[in-house]
């Protein structure tokens, strides 16, 4: 498997260290399988054609302005966008030699794979979606077989075993908390339209390396990540 240490620098729009506001000792991290540039246009093409049912779903009050509306889904950027393998969680960085390891052995015994964006869906349910996200078809057994040794290594470094079965997607969107149930309907009832018709068919996703990524958090900003180390599959 090839491997690559990968210079920790931000996603573009990240933020300084400065302005971070995290214990320097622990880092927010999580192992994901990146996209290429023709399914990240789709689904960019997707979010940015659900404004037009998402914006002016909220609407917050200024002193000088009266109600200001804004969009009612966070949109994840498309620099952002990946399918997450395991979330691990605040982990200290004396431990980062380990999972190095881990993620070698792993990658090692296993083969690159292909998937396809799939169909759109949301969490928890269509009429009070909370997250919009996209699918995968494909080789899913194979990905399937490869969360579930990725899961098993991080076990043996002390971290919990999953619970819930692995089910590869891309997180699109978020629906912010306070957002009127007629918009909400309509944002789901939309989203889970906008994939049929938003073309992109048989996009396809090649699952060839596994990146431990950071997830760099502030109160005033959109969480960026840092990839951190990549290594390829086989």
């Amino acid at each position: 498997a090839t491997r690559r240490e990968v210079e920790p620098v931000l996603l573009p729009g990240g933020v300084s260290d400065e302005e971070v506001e995290e214990d320097a000792l622990y880092w927010r991290l999580f192992v994901a399988v990146t996209l290429p540039r023709r399914a990240i246009r789709v689904l960019d093409s997707m979010a940015r054609s659900m404004r037009a049912v998402s914006y002016g779903g909220m609407q917050r009050r200024r002193p000088s302005r009266g109600a200001v509306a804004y969009d009612a889904v966070r949109w994840t950027a498309p620099e952002n966008m990946h399918i997450t393998l395991k979330f691990l969680g605040d982990v200290h960085q004396d431990d980062l030699p380990l999972l190095k390891e881990e993620l070698d052995e792993v990658a090692g015994d296993s083969a690159r794979l292909m998937l396809e964006l799939g169909s759109n869906g949301c969490f928890p349910g269509e009429r009070t979606p909370r997250i919009l996200w996209t699918g995968m078809d494909g080789d899913l057994r194979r990905m399937s077989s490869l969360a579930t040794r990725l899961d098993g290594a991080m076990v043996r470094c002390g971290f919990p075993a999953e619970r819930r079965e692995f089910q590869p997607h891309v997180t699109v969107g978020r629906v912010r908390s306070g957002t009127q149930q007629r918009v909400l309907a309509a944002i789901g009832q939309r989203w889970l339209e906008a994939r049929a018709s938003g073309g992109g068919n048989d996009v396809g996703v090649p699952v060839e390396r596994m990146v431990l990524m950071r997830s760099r958090l502030h109160h005033n900003r959109p969480t960026r990540y840092e990839r951190l180390y990549e290594v390829g599959l086989g």
